[in-house]
């Protein structure tokens, strides 16, 4: 979980504004322009699923999605 969060972390950036998902989970989301003016947005959501009913009871998910 904590090297999950720390590649997160890495490819997001310092600068970004959290929101929470429709799922419960968290997206991480960092806006900057490039040198061309365009708006460029990083975001990574993540998702935690613990004792979730496709899960056998000991199993924890965690799920990164990356995009650019």
């Amino acid at each position: 979980m904590t090297e999950a969060l720390e590649l997160a972390g890495d490819f997001i950036g310092g600068n970004f504004r959290t929101v929470t998902s429709g799922s419960g989970g968290y997206m991480f989301i960092n806006s900057s322009t490039d040198a061309a003016g365009n708006t460029v947005n990083r975001i990574v959501h993540v998702e935690y699923f613990d004792g979730h009913y496709y899960l056998a009871e000991s199993e924890v998910s965690l799920v990164l999605r990356f995009a650019t």
